[in-house]
């Protein structure tokens, strides 16, 4: 994968057009920086374009996992709709020789435009129609389809032979801009010109002229606020179907606000126009409102919501946007699937009523009553904001001091925690299933079958496997991401994880839970906590994930990515 001569190899990468597509390839893009021996160029469209420019104007950004540094510059290029563009940008392409493309786009002409500019090596999804194109044609099967899109971004990845390891979508803060529309002290770094008469990336996305002149007042606002400030965002542009309404997201502000020092700002496109009106005109005579929908381009925007307290907001690239930043961030989901398209990360709530027809997936509801919204109240709304914005920690009951997290993994996936050589575990039973002699632990699994009483040593496992545990001695020790990791049978009773929790020392509202089913995952909601539902190969999205009224934290397509998202997120 690494070029040689005297110009660094070239990485065509066609990205996502739609900002929350965008954002969610962010870990993908850092993967692809971090493993290829050269520079990278992402070709992509509107406000995704927009998004990759950040990126390269700020870096990396935070990340808990973050990787390797990545190698080489980003270059950002605006793909033109229209024939001439399409044929100047094939031709400037192909004269830069380029050896690899990763497509993360599925549309044919992302491939044909790959094919045609004689790059040797495409790798993509064998989707419409376009596997002839493709040198390596990969498929998804059913959990992967069913699985949350950041790890199919990932897979192109370790299709084309680079490493990639699982990280959360960050974007780095942007810093003060100038009425350039350029960072503060020069120009971004790690960000390229274009080529060939093609549109350049730059730090700053469209519309720029009207954003440029309330860039002072924007910047004094934000240095010199106090106070609590919540973002709104209550347009989508993909279709009025996702759209929470507007008289509930003012009650909620009103509800978020109340008895907080603070403001609201309304954020959104030009598109979204109306819907931000309506809730500015709600708000009138309550906390202090400012609509800027409209107003700003792609980085002001950024810059606002790295600054908010709180972004309460629909599913919509501005959702994405917020959590890459760092901001707690509240969704009302409607129509879509928070399964594959969800949040990610542990500062974000996802509110959704379930109803037979959802996720739908379309752009406008044939309903006259959008009932997919119909349970979603202002009062959940502030509910699940003040949640987010307690203290992670909760004391343990029996010390009266917080308690550390730690990894529970359930479903007893065997063959998983064999093909994981390097993950320690702790093989956690109760005394009803330790009399089980089916379930018995992987070779390089620690034994140590738990008594709910705790009062007596337990016995080794039954066939010998088990490390015996002297009286009345700790549990051994193992370790996943710096966490106590423990694995337990499904079925395993709530009674006999509280007591478990209690005896080590384990707060269960700060630890994972990682399961092959909702029955698996059943204690990550009686006792609190994050879970992760993991599918199997062949395996697709359980019928009662999408129609009951808790969900986990991620769907990940094999056990061994949902423990990367725990890793991540730790």
């Amino acid at each position: 994968m690494t070029g040689g001569g005297l110009h660094r190899p070239l990485l065509l990468a066609r990205g996502l057009n739609w900002l929350g597509d965008a954002v969610l390839s962010l870990p993908a893009l850092r993967a692809a920086r971090a493993g290829w021996d050269g520079d990278v160029l992402v070709l992509a469209r509107g406000a995704g374009a927009g998004l990759y420019r950040l990126l390269g104007a700020g870096g990396e950004g935070p990340c808990p996992r973050p990787g390797p540094p990545a190698q080489g510059r980003l270059e950002v290029l605006e793909d033109l709709r229209g024939l001439g563009p399409k044929l100047r940008l094939v031709n400037s392409l192909r004269k830069r020789r380029i050896p690899e493309a990763l497509l993360w786009q599925h549309a044919f002409g992302a491939a044909l435009t790959a094919f045609l500019s004689g790059i040797p090596s495409r790798t993509g999804y064998a989707r419409h129609g376009r596997r002839l194109l493709l040198t390596r044609a990969a498929v998804q099967g059913p959990e992967e389809l069913a699985a949350h899109e950041v790890f199919s971004h990932l897979r192109l990845v370790r299709e084309a032979g680079l490493p990639a390891p699982f990280s959360l979508p960050r974007l780095p803060a942007p810093p003060a801009a100038s009425p350039a529309g350029t960072a503060e002290g020069g120009g971004p770094p790690g960000l390229v010109p274009g080529q060939a008469g093609l549109r350049p990336g730059r730090a700053v996305s469209p519309p720029c002229r009207k954003a440029e002149a309330l860039l002072p007042g924007l910047e004094a606002w934000l240095s010199g606020r106090r106070g609590f400030l919540l973002a709104l965002a209550p347009g989508a542009s993909y279709g009025g179907a996702k759209r929470w309404p507007a008289a509930s997201f003012a009650s909620a502000a009103r509800l978020i606000l109340e008895g907080r020092r603070g403001e609201a700002v309304i954020l959104g496109g030009e598109g979204e126009l109306e819907a931000c009106l309506e809730a500015e005109r709600l708000l009138q005579g309550g906390p202090p409102c400012r609509n800027l929908a409209g107003k700003t381009d792609l980085a002001m925007c950024a810059r606002i919501l790295s600054e908010a307290d709180l972004a309460l907001t629909n599913d919509s690239g501005l959702m994405h946007l917020a959590c890459a930043l760092g901001a707690p961030a509240v969704a009302p989901f409607g129509p879509t699937d928070p399964a594959a398209t969800g949040p990610l990360g542990l500062r974000s709530a996802v509110l959704r009523s379930p109803v037979p027809c959802s996720p739908c997936l379309r752009r406008e509801c044939p309903r006259k009553e959008r009932i997919c919204f119909a349970g979603i109240t202002p009062r959940l709304a502030a509910e699940a904001a003040e949640r987010l914005l307690e203290a992670p920690s909760r004391a343990l009951p029996s010390t009266g001091r917080p308690g550390r997290p730690a990894v529970f993994a359930g479903g007893l996936p065997r063959e998983a925690f064999l093909a994981s050589e390097d993950l320690p575990v702790i093989f956690a039973l109760s005394p009803r299933a330790a009399a089980d002699r089916r379930l018995e632990p992987p070779e390089r699994a620690r034994a140590w079958p738990f008594d709910p009483a705790f009062s007596r040593a337990s016995r080794p496992f039954p066939g010998g496997k088990a490390d015996a545990a002297p009286a009345p001695g700790p549990a051994p020790q193992a370790s996943f991401a710096g966490l106590p990791a423990y694995l337990v049978p499904e079925g395993s009773p709530q009674g006999f994880f509280r007591d478990l929790c209690l005896r080590l020392g384990v707060d269960p509202a700060r630890s994972f839970w990682l399961g092959p089913s909702l029955e698996s995952l059943a204690p990550a909601r009686a006792l609190g906590g994050k879970a992760a539902l993991w599918l199997g190969k062949g395996s697709g999205l359980p019928e009662d994930v999408l129609q009951g009224d808790w969900l986990p934290g991620v769907v990940a397509p094999g056990f061994q990515q949902a423990l990367d998202w725990a890793g991540a997120v730790r």
